[in-house]
């Protein structure tokens, strides 16, 4: 009898904390899917610190807003909750958002590095991890054939009573139209753009900024001095256009181009078809690109742009040859990871053609005034 009552414990704790998997201090926000049962559960870790972690929510915001029912996403930072409000009102997501400001659920799942997701089953078992935009549609579809079984939501998340709820410096708001400003070294710094209504706020090593300002790698980047330098930049919006020449002004640098055959994509536009601007809509999100493993997809840019990330993404400098309109915005999605893939699509989807050739390249060459 002993230890039938053991076995009963044991299998009831067992039950109760397969099925509590995330602890929250805080629900920020709820999801605005309204179905209660779920047999998967997605949980996207992130900070507001984290430039890539943007693109990871919106990637799966947009999966969660096209299979509803399938699987219920969330997101969870270690973050105060009055940080995480003030940051969804630049970066809104239909996601349910939670605060785990003790870190507790962080702990739980050793997120170290971010992005980061988890993909849980009705038990709680972990049955995928990793980069959320590597979490494709096969994921998920696979994952629905091998767990069928649904539980709450109210049993995967469980509230516990926060330490600390301390209070936050309010946003900084620029107090002129181009404001740089340096900062310290020896740390890693990713290169990270933040939009808001009237200022884009740009941070990186001087090269990455430089490399931005001009639409090309950071190795057409030819700088003598200061490679090691990190800046800050507050731009108004409309004055992105010389946001190259204010920099180098900034610093006391002057530039000059030269130009060097260098193996690069070639994309000939001349008989061309972009898509308008209805294809993808992301509503008040100032996100403009969703870059995964594989694909890339952006809701109203130009093609210029569009190019420069296929550029980065794949580390290979770029050239437009034709006509076109230049300042056009358009909607864009493509597959870029293989590149006779990518040259296929670009040609049948955008009618664009692509060559890989040896052709000059503009290589910034950046010096002391």
């Amino acid at each position: 009898m002993k230890y039938y009552v053991i076995y009963i414990i044991v299998f009831f704790v067992s039950f109760n904390a397969a099925n509590a998997q995330v602890d929250y201090a805080a629900l920020i926000q709820p999801s605005q899917n309204t179905t209660e049962e779920y047999p998967l559960f997605f949980i996207d870790f992130w900070a507001t610190w984290c430039g890539p972690c943007s693109y990871a929510t919106t990637y799966i915001d947009n999966l969660q807003q096209k299979y509803p029912t399938h699987f219920y996403a969330a997101t969870i930072s270690e973050e105060q909750p009055d940080l995480i409000k003030k940051y969804l009102k630049k970066h809104p997501t239909k996601l349910a958002v939670y605060a785990d400001f003790n870190g507790q659920t962080f702990k739980r799942y050793k997120s170290l590095t971010l992005p980061y997701g988890v993909v849980l089953n009705a038990k709680g078992k972990i049955v995928w991890e990793g980069n959320p935009t590597d979490f494709s549609m096969y994921n998920l579809t696979s994952l629905l054939r091998r767990n069928t079984s649904k539980t709450r939501i109210a049993k995967m998340f469980k509230y516990f009573e926060p330490v600390t709820d301390n209070t936050i410096e309010p946003d900084y708001i620029p107090q002129e139209d181009f404001e740089l400003t340096e900062l310290p070294t020896g740390s890693i710094y990713n290169f990270n753009i933040d939009y808001t209504d009237d200022y884009i706020h740009i941070s990186g090593t001087l090269a990455s900024v430089l490399a931005y300002a001009n639409r090309v790698l950071v190795s057409q980047i030819d700088l003598s001095t200061n490679k090691n330098k990190v800046i800050s930049v507050y731009i108004k919006t409309d004055l992105l256009p010389y946001l190259s020449q204010l920099v180098l002004n900034n610093q006391k640098l002057k530039s000059s181009i030269i130009e060097e055959n260098i193996e690069a994509l070639v994309y000939n536009v001349s008989n061309s078809r972009f898509w308008d601007t209805n294809q993808i809509n992301w509503n008040d999100n100032k996100l403009k690109f969703l870059i995964g493993e594989d694909v890339i997809e952006a809701d109203n840019v130009t093609f210029k742009d569009f190019a420069y990330q296929i550029s980065k993404a794949l580390n290979i400098p770029f050239v437009i040859i034709g006509d076109y309109n230049a300042t056009k915005l358009h909607d864009w999605q493509l597959h870029y990871k293989f590149i006779d893939l990518m040259t296929s699509s670009l040609e049948d989807t955008y009618g664009v053609k692509v060559s890989k050739n040896s052709v000059p390249i503009t290589i910034l060459k950046v010096r002391s005034k």
